[in-house]
């Protein structure tokens, strides 16, 4: 009787690790960021209304550009990992590994609840969804041909969005 109960709350810390989270994070960045924190976070990037397009200098976690939900309660945060062809040496976007961001959202939320591939225009496409109590994490991943996954976006939204 006692394994009988250890390993059903084993099981429930496993499964529920993304169910904990009634809010998602990533980065320090979530759908409470402010239009003020992303001036404070990002002091060198340009700001227009509720989307920073992170300068070089201030880029982290290979994020360039952040989108928040600013006073929409149900808003979106989105952030984006392309790094401007503009400004990489080869003269082309770059992208994070997937394996690599997806295992940072791993590390704090568990397994994701879902997972999509299919194609989408000419690439082939990952979501990996994370559900909340009241939020969605949705890591988007791309590659073309037989290359690696790629990291696009992270969207975290509310779970009563329509």
């Amino acid at each position: 009787m006692r394994g009988g109960i250890l390993v059903a709350v084993v099981a429930l810390a496993l499964t529920g690790a993304a169910m904990a989270a009634d809010r998602f994070m990533f980065a320090g960045l979530s759908r409470s960021t402010t239009v003020q924190d992303l001036k404070s976070r990002f002091p060198t990037s340009s700001v227009v209304g509720h989307y920073v397009y992170v300068s070089d200098q201030d880029a982290r976690d290979h994020i360039y550009g952040v989108g928040i939900p600013g006073t929409e309660p149900d808003g979106l945060l989105r952030l984006i990992f392309e790094r401007p062809a503009d400004r990489t040496p080869t003269g082309k976007p770059q992208y994070p590994a997937c394996a690599s961001v997806e295992r940072a959202v791993r590390a704090t939320y568990g397994a994701p609840t879902t997972v999509r591939d299919f194609m989408e225009e000419a690439s082939r496409t990952r979501e990996l969804v994370w559900e909340g109590g009241s939020e969605t994490l949705s890591l988007r991943c791309f590659r073309m041909g037989a290359g690696p996954y790629l990291t696009d976006a992270i969207t975290i939204e509310s779970r009563r969005r329509p």
